[in-house]
């Protein structure tokens, strides 16, 4: 895979973090912590579209 198809496959993907090779704790911390943020604005989301359609 080029690089180019792997930036196109990137970008069809979305919600995706690259990690390089050695990953180093302060990096993956604040990837986990990246997404855990980013998963709890989906659940906020959710609630808030359900309210919407129940209200």
């Amino acid at each position: 895979m080029t690089n180019d198809q792997a930036s196109r496959t990137l970008t069809e993907l979305g919600n995706v973090i690259v990690l390089e090779r050695p990953i180093h704790g302060e990096i993956l911390a604040s990837a986990v912590s990246s997404s855990l943020r980013g998963r709890r604005r989906q659940y906020e989301a959710r609630r808030r579209l359900l309210a919407l359609q129940t209200a």
